[in-house]
C-alpha cells in the first residue's frame, strides 16, 4: 500500500518454459501394493486463465524422480 491509500499492481509475465509441481496424494505402500488415481482438466476459456497453443508435458513423480510422461498439443 502506496500513501495515501493508493496500492500499486505489479505484473509479471514468463515467456520461458515454467515447471509447476502439483501434489496430488501422499500415499505409503507396502511391498507389491498399488494404487490408481484419475484425475482431469477443463481447458474451457476463462478470463482468469490464459492457455498458450503448443505442446505440454504431464510428468508423475515419485519421490522426487520422474516415472512417468504424456506429451500432449494444444490447440489454439
Amino acid at each position: 500500500m502506496l500513501r495515501g491509500g493508493r496500492s500499486r499492481v505489479v505484473t509479471v509475465r514468463v515467456r520461458a518454459t515454467v515447471r509447476v509441481a502439483l501434489k496430488l496424494a501422499t500415499v505409503t505402500l507396502g511391498a507389491g501394493q498399488r494404487v490408481t488415481y484419475d484425475r482431469w482438466h477443463s481447458f474451457k476459456l476463462i478470463t482468469t486463465r490464459r492457455y498458450h497453443p503448443g505442446t505440454h508435458a504431464i510428468e508423475v513423480q515419485v519421490n522426487g524422480a520422474a516415472s512417468g510422461r504424456a506429451e500432449f498439443e494444444l490447440l489454439s
